[in-house]
């Protein structure tokens, strides 16, 4: 929800190490910081959660050097030839085989994959030492701490299921219009004003990732959706409280499924609403 509101900061924040760290790999860092996001949850999970708190701030420092070590190596670097056919995600406004950020697909990908790791690891970790699984000295009733974990998890399935769904209609909506074009030139019925040929690509308008665009937030290498109630600095301030007080376990745990299941409601919406404008 503020994530859009603290990038102009993040880059002053990260200023400082990009450029000591210049040589070290984007892609390195990524794998350090899911090291490190698993150490805390280990740590969560065996009653540590000084160290477990201690480790996810960590993790989240890496989690957003990685990208900025790769846009300040990206700036760096000559511009490469245009690939001969169009990336996936150049609709989006950014280099060509870069994620709308600026960081290359694969670095992007490698680095979505680790944050779902560790947003599945965490809230396990940390049910599994406020239910005291492994130490045996529970903080909180396992059952309902179980049952909350339970909770946040599904909602952080539907949540990632809200653009990874939406991703492969916004490319069959495009594929469709690309036929469409095709089939009216073909046969001689695209002029020049006609609303088939030049109207605009539906990821356009049903994307919403138009550079600048206040309303986007990132949401993988190829799609950005609009803001929501849960997000990155939202997420950090829940699981750091909740790893602060293991013992209101049950109560930090449901906030945080409760807040990434009405972000995950707002994005299908958003969805319905941008294919069905799309398809009219």
């Amino acid at each position: 929800m503020v994530d859009r509101y603290l990038r102009p900061w993040k880059a002053r924040l990260y200023a400082p190490l990009v450029r000591p760290l210049a040589a070290v790999s984007p892609d390195a860092v990524t794998v350090a910081g899911l090291a490190v996001g698993l150490a805390a949850a280990a740590a969560a999970a065996l009653g540590r959660f000084e160290w477990a708190l201690a480790g996810w701030w960590l993790n989240r420092l890496l989690d957003g050097l990685d990208g900025e070590l790769a846009r300040a190596a990206r700036r760096r670097s000559p511009p490469a030839a245009a690939p001969r056919r169009r990336p996936i995600d150049s609709r989006h406004g950014a280099a060509p085989g870069a994620a709308p950020d600026g960081r290359p697909l694969a670095g992007a990908y490698l680095d979505l994959m680790t944050d779902l790791i560790v947003y599945a690891a965490l809230p396990l970790g940390l049910a599994a030492g406020a239910a005291g699984t492994l130490t045996g000295v529970p903080l909180a009733a396992p059952p309902a701490v179980w049952a909350a974990a339970a909770f946040a998890l599904a909602a952080f399935y539907l949540n990632l299921g809200s653009f990874a769904l939406l991703g492969p209609a916004l490319e069959a909506r495009e594929a469709e219009e690309a036929r469409e074009v095709e089939d009216a030139r073909a046969t001689g019925a695209a002029r020049a004003d006609d609303p088939v040929r030049t109207a605009p690509a539906a990821h356009a308008d049903v994307g919403g990732a138009r550079s600048g665009d206040p309303a986007a937030s990132d949401a993988g290498p190829g799609l950005r959706m609009p803001a929501g109630l849960m997000e990155g600095a939202e997420t950090v301030v829940a699981f750091s409280l909740a790893l602060w007080w293991p013992a209101w376990a049950v109560t930090t745990l449901t906030a945080i499924g409760a807040l990434t299941l009405l972000s995950a409601v707002q994005r299908w919406l958003w969805g319905l609403r941008r294919l069905r404008r799309a398809s009219a």
